[in-house]
C-alpha cells in the first residue's frame, strides 16, 4: 500500500466531511436560540414561540413595561378546546399552531391548524373556523 505525502490532510478532510454530514442530518440540539418577538400595539408587550426538543412548543407573553414573562395562554385549556372543535387530540406542549396573528387587544388570535384558519377567544377559549389557508 502506498502512502501519500499529505495523507494526514486527506484523512483529516474526510473526517471533517463526515462530521459535517452527520451534523447536517442530526436534529438540532440548541433550543430557544431564536426568539422572534411579535409586538402588540404600543410596543410594550410581545409574544414569541419557543421550539423545544421533541417537537414541543411554548408560546410566551412578555410585558416589557412590567418586566413580566409567562405563558401567552393556557396551553392545556387550548389543547382541550382545539380537540373538541377539530375532533382531534392535542397535547398542551405540541400545539400545531402556525401563522399566529394576535388581535391588538391580545384577547384573541387567529392561527392555522390543519390547513384551516381558526380564531381563538382567550377569555372563553371558544374556537371557531374562519377560513382556509
Amino acid at each position: 500500500m502506498r502512502q501519500l505525502k499529505c495523507g494526514w490532510r486527506i484523512g483529516f478532510s474526510l473526517v471533517v466531511v463526515m462530521l459535517i454530514g452527520a451534523f447536517a442530518q442530526a436534529e438540532p440540539h440548541v433550543y430557544r436560540e431564536n426568539v422572534a418577538p411579535h409586538w402588540f400595539a404600543g410596543n410594550t408587550r410581545f409574544w414569541y414561540r419557543n421550539d423545544l426538543a421533541e417537537g414541543r412548543r411554548q408560546f410566551v407573553l412578555v410585558d416589557a413595561e412590567k418586566g413580566t414573562r409567562g405563558p401567552a395562554f393556557d396551553h392545556a385549556r387550548l389543547a382541550m378546546a382545539l380537540g373538541k372543535t377539530i375532533d382531534g387530540s392535542f397535547a398542551a406542549d405540541h400545539l400545531p399552531l402556525e401563522d399566529v396573528i394576535y388581535a391588538e387587544d391580545g384577547e384573541s388570535f387567529q392561527a392555522t391548524v390543519g390547513g384551516k384558519i381558526w380564531r381563538v377567544d382567550l377569555k372563553s377559549y371558544a374556537v371557531e373556523k374562519v377560513g382556509r389557508k
